[in-house]
């Protein structure tokens, strides 16, 4: 029996047609190199050539391939990216030219800024982000708001702006409200002084800042909740365009219908007892001539309360000052 060699040797008999053979295995993507159509069928030669050739170049210490083998890559990056940065310079250049030419209109930014500055005041709530964390802004719904850098703490169109501040940070900071009304100064036409009550006895720190919002021509408004202090904002946003008429009291304009608000004015009076007083009595006159028997026997209409109506349409209007 024979003793097998030491050194591993190839057999001779293996088919030589499986060296020739291309590999439909997928290849790993190398950074630098694109494949594409074109070079799909070369990408067999193209591989045994860059192995050879790395092969080669690494037996050589100081070939810049063995140091850095995405150097190709590197220099392709570099000089696509001189490439952008010439165009872009090219582009700044031409359009300040273009500027400076007699052909450019300078109008037009004038009006896209304020058209800017338009849209911006009237779609969004801008908010200062040291307010970041209020919790009164989860409550903030039925508008839109966003962060910005502005000297009020809310700001809800271009003349009327918000300074919050709660009750506990004012007994410890009470200085606080000083600088940012100071701060603030006459920049708006409405500002607005908003107080959150979170402490037990409101009573004597509400008195200093009412005096503190008159000195300052402010608008105090008080809030006893997060969910109160962010419906006041988003009234402000949505009545920021319209008139203040819509607030106002609707009067009717006929006499019967005033004639019934005006007895309504009495204290226990309802629209329905007045209703009913005026098809008993026909008129005012019949009504303030009546006795309070006369009035007790219409349905509603109790000793108490027809007692107050008598004394309410006979009493002077003024009191006189006992001696």
């Amino acid at each position: 029996m024979e003793k097998s060699p030491k050194k591993f040797c190839i057999p001779q008999d293996i088919d030589e047609s499986l060296e020739e053979s291309i590999s439909t295995a997928p290849r790993h993507f190398k950074p630098g190199n694109i494949l594409g159509d074109a070079t799909s069928k070369d990408s067999a030669t193209a591989s045994s050539t860059s192995s050879s050739e790395t092969n080669q170049s690494s037996n050589i210490p100081d070939s810049p391939v063995a140091r850095n083998p995405q150097a190709p890559s590197i220099e392709r990056a570099a000089e696509f990216q001189n490439k952008v940065l010439e165009k872009k310079t090219r582009f700044q250049t031409e359009f300040q030219n273009l500027k400076e030419s007699k052909f450019y209109d300078k109008s037009v930014e004038s009006c896209l800024s304020e058209n800017m500055g338009k849209s911006r005041s009237v779609s969004a709530l801008i908010v200062n982000p040291r307010q970041r964390g209020n919790p009164l802004l989860k409550h903030i719904r039925n508008v839109p708001w966003e962060f910005s850098e502005i000297e009020p703490d809310y700001l809800m169109s271009k003349s009327t702006c918000a300074l919050f501040l709660s009750l506990r940070y004012h007994n410890l900071f009470p200085n606080y409200i000083h600088d940012r009304l100071k701060a603030l100064g006459k920049s708006y036409n409405l500002r607005v002084l908003l107080v959150q009550v979170d402490v037990a006895e409101p009573n004597p720190p509400l008195k200093d800042l009412s005096v503190i919002s008159i000195l300052a021509d402010c608008t105090l408004m008080v809030a006893w909740s997060a969910e109160e202090a962010g419906t006041y904002l988003e009234t402000y946003k949505m009545f920021e365009n319209k008139s203040a008429d819509l607030i106002k009291v609707k009067q009717d304009s006929d006499h019967y219908s005033q004639l019934i608000d005006c007895l309504t004015t009495i204290r226990s009076i309802n629209k329905t007892d007045a209703m009913v007083l005026l098809s008993n009595f026909k008129t005012l006159k019949g009504i303030v001539q009546a006795s309070i028997e006369d009035l007790t026997q219409c349905p509603g209409m109790g000793p108490l309360k027809a007692k107050r109506l008598y004394d309410a349409l006979r009493k002077p209007l003024k009191n006189t000052a006992k001696v």
